[in-house]
Protein backbone atom coordinates (compact mmCIF):
# COMPACT_ATOMS: atom_id res chain seq x y z
CA UNK A 1 0.00 0.00 0.00
CA UNK A 2 1.56 3.27 -1.15
CA UNK A 3 0.07 5.39 1.64
CA UNK A 4 1.47 3.20 4.45
CA UNK A 5 4.88 3.17 2.80
CA UNK A 6 4.77 6.95 2.43
CA UNK A 7 3.87 7.47 6.08
CA UNK A 8 6.67 5.17 7.20
CA UNK A 9 9.10 7.27 5.17
CA UNK A 10 7.74 10.49 6.68
CA UNK A 11 7.96 9.11 10.21
CA UNK A 12 11.47 7.79 9.61
CA UNK A 13 12.38 11.29 8.42
CA UNK A 14 10.99 12.77 11.62
CA UNK A 15 13.22 10.45 13.62
CA UNK A 16 16.24 11.65 11.66
CA UNK A 17 15.30 15.30 12.20
CA UNK A 18 14.76 14.72 15.91
CA UNK A 19 18.13 13.04 16.27
CA UNK A 20 19.94 15.66 14.22
CA UNK A 21 18.37 18.53 16.17
CA UNK A 22 16.92 20.01 12.98
CA UNK A 23 20.36 21.11 11.80
CA UNK A 24 21.51 22.88 14.97
CA UNK A 25 25.20 22.68 15.69
CA UNK A 26 26.39 21.65 19.13
CA UNK A 27 29.47 22.91 20.90
CA UNK A 28 32.73 21.35 19.68
CA UNK A 29 33.32 18.09 21.53
CA UNK A 30 29.78 18.02 22.94
CA UNK A 31 27.81 14.80 22.76
CA UNK A 32 24.48 15.57 21.01
CA UNK A 33 22.78 12.67 22.79
CA UNK A 34 23.47 14.20 26.20
CA UNK A 35 23.51 17.85 25.13
CA UNK A 36 19.99 17.87 23.68
CA UNK A 37 17.42 16.26 25.99
CA UNK A 38 14.64 17.75 23.84
CA UNK A 39 15.97 15.75 20.86
CA UNK A 40 15.94 12.59 22.99
CA UNK A 41 12.38 13.37 24.02
CA UNK A 42 11.38 13.99 20.40
CA UNK A 43 12.94 10.66 19.39
CA UNK A 44 10.94 8.88 22.11
CA UNK A 45 7.72 10.59 21.00
CA UNK A 46 8.41 9.58 17.40
CA UNK A 47 9.29 6.00 18.36
CA UNK A 48 6.04 5.73 20.34
CA UNK A 49 4.08 7.08 17.35
CA UNK A 50 5.76 4.52 15.09
CA UNK A 51 4.92 1.67 17.47
CA UNK A 52 1.28 2.81 17.72
CA UNK A 53 1.09 2.95 13.92
CA UNK A 54 2.68 -0.53 13.69
CA UNK A 55 0.19 -1.96 16.21
CA UNK A 56 -2.74 -0.35 14.40
CA UNK A 57 -1.67 -1.86 11.09
CA UNK A 58 -0.53 -5.30 12.27
CA UNK A 59 -2.74 -5.77 15.36
CA UNK A 60 0.39 -7.06 17.13
CA UNK A 61 2.36 -5.40 19.95
CA UNK A 62 6.05 -5.90 19.15
CA UNK A 63 8.08 -7.72 21.79
CA UNK A 64 10.95 -5.31 21.17
CA UNK A 65 11.69 -2.23 19.09
CA UNK A 66 14.00 -4.43 16.99
CA UNK A 67 10.87 -6.16 15.66
CA UNK A 68 10.03 -2.95 13.77
CA UNK A 69 13.25 -3.42 11.79
CA UNK A 70 13.09 -7.20 11.35
CA UNK A 71 9.51 -6.92 10.09
CA UNK A 72 10.64 -4.36 7.51
CA UNK A 73 8.51 -1.60 9.02
CA UNK A 74 11.58 0.60 9.69
CA UNK A 75 14.90 0.51 7.80
CA UNK A 76 16.82 0.88 11.11
CA UNK A 77 16.45 2.15 14.65
CA UNK A 78 17.58 5.64 15.59
CA UNK A 79 20.73 5.86 17.69
CA UNK A 80 20.08 5.90 21.42
CA UNK A 81 22.21 8.01 23.77
CA UNK A 82 25.45 6.40 24.94
CA UNK A 83 24.80 3.70 27.53
CA UNK A 84 21.06 3.66 26.71
CA UNK A 85 18.81 1.68 24.41
CA UNK A 86 15.20 1.88 23.25
CA UNK A 87 13.05 -0.83 24.84
CA UNK A 88 9.37 -1.74 24.84
CA UNK A 89 7.77 -1.34 28.25
CA UNK A 90 4.52 -3.22 28.71
CA UNK A 91 2.10 -1.56 31.10
CA UNK A 92 -1.26 -2.67 32.53
CA UNK A 93 -3.09 -0.37 30.08
CA UNK A 94 -0.79 -0.68 27.07
CA UNK A 95 2.83 -0.19 26.09
CA UNK A 96 5.42 2.48 25.40
CA UNK A 97 8.97 2.88 24.20
CA UNK A 98 11.41 4.10 26.87
CA UNK A 99 15.15 4.62 27.20
CA UNK A 100 16.78 2.05 29.47
CA UNK A 101 20.34 1.42 30.63
CA UNK A 102 22.26 -1.09 28.52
Amino acid sequence: MKTASCWRGVLAGWICLALLGCGRRSEPGANPATAAPEAQSAALVTMNELVRDYVTKTKVIPKSVDELVTSGYLPNLPAAPPGKKFVMQLQPMGYSVVLADE
